[in-house]
């Protein structure tokens, strides 16, 4: 006989996403380890310049499919991690009222970050159709800036001598 209980569906279809999450981010992390690690150490030559790590990034970002892999990674990374929290919360925490406090929060600081992850992806696709004049330290050095990411974000004015 079949259990039909919505709620064991439910557990079901999270233990199966997290399993699915962790499978997945094996493939995932192997494509990252080899693109960071050791493919070129990550940069990307571009002619006359020094692509240096966040601009290697920027670059890989520039691709819809470098993109669309950033943001699985990220989404199966917070899926994985949140949904074992939750699970080490259910077992050491028996009062009811504490653990629906604990997982609310989970699920509060996981939509948190997967918003900010987001806004670095989407923010970065901004950056790259509209590229702000590089800042006169990077200019000197001939390299694709990292401060065009601070800037972007305003952390403060970088083109003062």
């Amino acid at each position: 006989m079949k259990n039909k209980n919505p709620r064991q569906k439910k557990l079901a279809a999270g233990w199966f996403l997290g399993r699915a999450s962790g499978l997945l981010l094996v493939l995932l992390l192997a494509v990252h380890f080899t693109v960071i690690h050791f493919e070129r150490g990550g940069q990307e030559k571009i002619p006359g310049r020094s692509a240096g790590f966040h601009g290697a990034v920027f670059l890989r970002l520039s691709h819809p499919l470098w993109w669309v892999f950033y943001a699985v990674f990220l989404s199966a990374a917070l899926y994985h991690g949140f949904y074992g929290l939750r699970g080490i919360a259910a077992e050491y925490i028996r009062r009811e009222r504490l653990l629906a406090s604990i997982r609310a929060g989970l699920l509060a600081a996981s939509i948190a970050l997967w918003a900010a992850g987001m806004l670095i992806l989407v923010n970065s696709q901004l950056l790259l159709a509209n590229p702000p004049a590089l800042c006169y330290k990077c200019h000197a050095r001939g390299s694709i800036p990292s401060c065009r990411a601070i800037r972007f974000f305003g952390f403060g004015a970088i083109n003062k001598k």
